[in-house]
């Protein structure tokens, strides 16, 4: 991207969750990559509360995107296996969030005003070389 002069807001970096590395997932939110957290279910909510939290404490809650991601489905078992609902995120997270002190405004960044502002379409340079003079290939 940096070669190519696009913002960094332009690349999504899809199951970082698989990052153990929180620094890592900061850093590149810090320069502007957009950070999503897939593959949400009913027995991962305390991880992904503990990533929103470390997100929101760097500052970077605007960067985050969540998703079920897909995930249930198995070509290889009949019917594909066993459905996994997409209800974890309202059910289970949403909650777990406004009892671990996020607001309904946080909530609602979260759900409604990333996924509009990452999935937009537009042309999208970058116009602050500096910020990705220290970024690490």
């Amino acid at each position: 991207l940096k070669e190519e002069g696009v913002s960094p807001d332009a690349f999504i970096w899809v199951h970082a969750q698989a990052e153990k590395d929180s620094v890592k997932r900061a850093e590149a939110a810090r320069l502007g990559a957009w950070i999503s957290l897939d593959g949400l279910n009913e027995d991962n909510i305390p991880d992904y509360i503990k990533m929103i939290t470390g997100m929101k404490n760097e500052n970077l809650l605007h960067k985050v995107l969540l998703s079920h991601d897909a995930g249930w489905y198995d070509p290889a078992k009949p019917g594909g296996g066993e459905v996994r609902g997409y209800t974890a995120l309202f059910r289970e997270l949403v909650p777990a969030l406004l009892n671990n002190g996020f607001t309904r405004e946080e909530v609602r960044l979260l759900l409604e005003t990333n996924p509009v502002k990452a999935f937009e379409i537009k042309v999208r340079k970058n116009t602050n070389n500096e910020s990705l003079k220290n970024f690490k290939q």
